[in-house]
């Protein structure tokens, strides 16, 4: 993890206790996956973005994929939402006028994560 980033999710992580400064990076790290994957064919959404988390969780964790976010605080896609907009909030991430924080409720189920795919 960068240093200065890792200084920038401590700092956010700090004014709340629901997530772990591992839950930012990985988060962080999903944006910009997404971006490499997506951007020159279009804006980056919330599906994009909760699809290349997912695809970290599988690749790191496996099938203990569900049991880590959780433990990092997240209960469901929408606090990949809420994470974002607090870097967003933070100037380390944009939004787009379009974006909502809604967009990213029930993108997926973390009970997909128990499965390898």
């Amino acid at each position: 993890m960068d240093t200065r980033l890792l200084e920038d999710f401590k700092k956010i992580a700090a004014c709340q206790t629901q997530y772990t400064i591992e839950l930012y990076d990985l988060v962080y790290a999903g944006v910009i996956k997404a971006q490499d994957l997506f951007a020159n064919v279009h804006h980056v959404g919330a599906k994009e973005v909760c699809q290349a988390i997912k695809e970290l969780l599988y690749k790191k964790y496996g099938c203990m994929s569900r049991t880590i976010i959780e433990y990092y605080g997240a209960k469901d896609t929408s606090d990949f939402g809420k994470v974002i907009y607090q870097l967003i909030e933070n100037d380390m991430l944009a939004a787009s006028p379009e974006d909502k924080l809604n967009d990213f409720e029930k993108i997926f189920d973390f009970s997909e994560l128990e499965v390898i795919k």
